[in-house]
């Protein structure tokens, strides 16, 4: 269903799906419209905040409904009605009048289309890209983590200038015609499209090969790899929010003026994007035990970096902490879509991918809740020298993470000649 067999040029669909990417990552820019609206309806911190909680949890839900949705309806379809979704949800959100308006607005309607439409755009990308995984995904979510920083500043002027409801339906009308558009123009490709050429070997693979063992979602949560995976991703996130959620106040804590505090959060963005392509880079040229180890000690040294090098050097540690941090956090998404496909199989990528963000779920709710209590118990020092710690756990893991395609009997590494089975 959805599908293309002739030769077609799949970088417009990597074009296409980092330009919708783009959009979807201004969810990530909740907070430049707390304050307009906390100022306007007298509402609490903790009351607006909730709003991007709940919004991270649908988005995870919808991309695991909108992955098994585009089993059955199609990629299209789903693509499509997630972005009208999104419209619809930045559009009632201008209208908000109530708590409750902006929690089903922003954080359920917004949450859940940005979801659907993500799952949308990865799973075409990794059909069209089984011999550059890691690359092209890395590209893709690279668009999603710079959206914030992109899109979060010209909504900031447009707040600015005419105020937040102008803002939330430019971003509507943004939404309703990139990612519409978008999701008009994906397409599988047919099952036996391959690409011309092997772009990228990785050193050792496997020569290429038409078998791949496929697993659905019910399959693959009972597999030991599975679980070695989610208890990595989920350390590496919770240790990452740590930093994410507290380092403006952290950083002044420590006698970091609040100006270069706050230039340090747009270093920490543009890093995380990145590291989404650094390690899906990584991956394709050395595999899965270097870019998830690297990712590992990567965040752990960055959360002591904090620590030390803050103390020792003033802003220019803070720098060098949160660049590492954004590295390893934003290398966390390329490596989590790689690893899922290449262990399970393209042709449930979609839910599997979709349940693969569960652990985002508890680290977006357990990380900065965790890193408040052990700072106000035992100071921010306390709480990064913990989360480096937790860190150095995933690395660890790493190690431990095996084949399961080699183990369950398939052929290992997964082939081009498997993307579009």
């Amino acid at each position: 269903m959805n599908q293309v067999t002739e030769n077609t040029n799949r970088w417009r669909f990597l074009i296409t799906g980092v330009l919708v990417s783009l959009v979807l990552g201004m969810i990530y820019a909740w907070s430049i419209f707390t304050l307009p609206l906390e100022n306007e309806f007298g509402w609490t911190r903790a009351q607006t905040s909730l709003t991007f909680s709940i919004s991270i949890i649908t988005l995870s839900i919808g991309m695991i409904f909108g992955g098994r949705i585009i089993e059955k309806k199609g990629v299209k379809a789903v693509s499509v009605a997630g972005a009208l979704m999104v419209a619809a949800g930045f559009f009632l959100a201008s209208a908000t009048r109530s708590l409750m308006m902006l929690y089903i607005s922003y954080g359920v309607f917004v949450g859940l289309g940005v979801g659907a439409v993500y799952i949308s755009h990865i799973s075409t990308i990794a059909r069209w890209f089984p011999d550059r995984k890691g690359f092209a995904m890395g590209i893709l979510t690279m668009g999603f983590g710079m959206g914030g920083l992109i899109l979060g500043g010209i909504a900031g002027y447009l707040i600015e200038s005419m105020g937040w409801v102008t803002a939330f339906r430019a971003l509507a009308l943004i939404s309703l015609v990139v990612c519409v558009t978008g999701g008009l123009l994906v397409r599988f490709p047919g099952p036996a499209w391959k690409p011309t050429r092997l772009e990228t070997q990785k050193p050792g693979a496997a020569p290429a090969v038409a078998t791949v063992l496929n697993l659905d979602w019910n399959e693959m949560i009972k597999t030991k790899e599975w679980w070695q995976w989610w208890f990595w991703d989920l350390f590496l996130c919770a240790s990452g929010l740590m930093v994410i959620g507290h380092i403006v106040p952290l950083a002044m804590e420590k006698g970091v003026d609040k100006a270069e505090a706050i230039f340090a959060m747009g270093i920490l963005s543009v890093s995380n994007g990145c590291g989404r392509l650094m390690f899906g880079t990584l991956w394709d040229r050395f595999g899965k035990r270097l870019a998830m180890t690297g990712s590992g000690l990567m965040m752990g040294i960055a959360l002591f970096c904090v620590v030390l090098l803050t103390e020792a050097i003033g802003h220019y540690g803070l720098y060098v902490a949160v660049i590492l941090t954004g590295l390893a956090y934003g290398g966390l998404v390329p490596i989590n879509n790689t690893f899922i496909l290449e262990s399970f199989g393209p042709k449930h990528s979609g839910i599997n991918i979709g349940l693969g963000s569960t652990p985002l779920i508890i680290a977006v709710l357990a990380g900065p809740y965790l890193g408040s209590y052990i700072k106000m118990n035992s100071g921010y020092d306390t709480t990064m020298m913990i989360g480096g710690a937790v860190a150095l756990v995933s690395f660890l893991i790493a190690f431990s993470i095996g084949d399961v395609q080699k183990r369950l009997g398939g052929q290992g590494e997964m082939a081009p000649a498997a993307a579009g089975s």
